[in-house]
């Protein structure tokens, strides 16, 4: 993976770099949970969007929220931090 772009826990592209032996655009996609055709259009509409997660006893992930929200944003954080998350 030369390249990775982590958008979610289990929404990425990567680059494959040289020998992977597929003639295929540059990108690879993960979507958890949706066909490979439909990653990468999926992938595209989550642009501007921030996932915090982490692992609880019940494994939560906090919202999404838009970028330009930083004040949600930043009492995200602060819940994380106070679950000893980040």
């Amino acid at each position: 993976m030369p390249k990775v772009d982590i958008r979610a826990p289990q929404l990425y592209r990567w680059t494959c770099g040289q020998g992977c032996g597929v003639t295929h655009p540059e990108w690879h996609y993960s979507a958890s949970g949706m066909p490979a055709a439909s990653a990468p259009e999926y992938f595209r509409r989550s642009a501007g969007f921030t996932h915090i997660s982490y692992l609880a006893s019940f494994d939560a992930t906090l919202p999404a929220e838009h970028l330009d929200d930083q004040a949600k944003i930043a009492r995200l954080i602060l819940e994380a931090r106070s679950r000893g998350v980040l």
